[in-house]
């Protein structure tokens, strides 16, 4: 790890895990995070992200081809069932299972609505934030 970055230890509800801060941590998750993502992962970016980093975006995520990227509208009023439910849906197309995780790269809402799709799909898979 890269020592501008600062590792912190958190805990909630009884889990314990890292947060990484600093400048280049996105493009340190994949190493920090890579038995987690080698198993699969949905990738959630609102389109604004996406239109301004996604090259970044993609070249973080290139060690790890079994992934597919759901671009979602920025909004609060996007954080709602129905864009859930096409959510969870376009997982159950794309065939990721109780081993595969969600990466949220975006704000607050895109990490809300990644969080809350990832606590629903399957019983709960785990999530990766990586907060703009």
């Amino acid at each position: 790890m890269d020592e501008s970055l600062k590792k912190v230890k958190a805990t909630a509800g009884g889990s314990v895990y890292d947060i990484l801060i600093g400048d280049g941590a996105f493009a340190e998750t994949g190493g920090y995070a890579s038995e987690l993502l080698g198993r699969g992962f949905a990738l959630f970016v609102n389109e604004r992200v996406w239109e301004l980093h996604g090259d970044y975006v993609r070249e973080c995520v290139a060690a790890f081809p079994n992934h597919d990227v759901f671009v979602m509208p920025d909004g609060e009023e996007h954080k709602n069932y129905r864009h859930a439910g096409q959510a969870l849906e376009w997982m159950l197309e794309r065939h990721y299972s109780r081993g595969s995780c969600v990466l949220a790269v975006g704000g607050g809402v895109t990490g809300d609505f990644a969080g809350y799709v990832a606590a629903l799909y399957m019983r709960g898979i785990p999530v990766i934030h990586a907060p703009t």
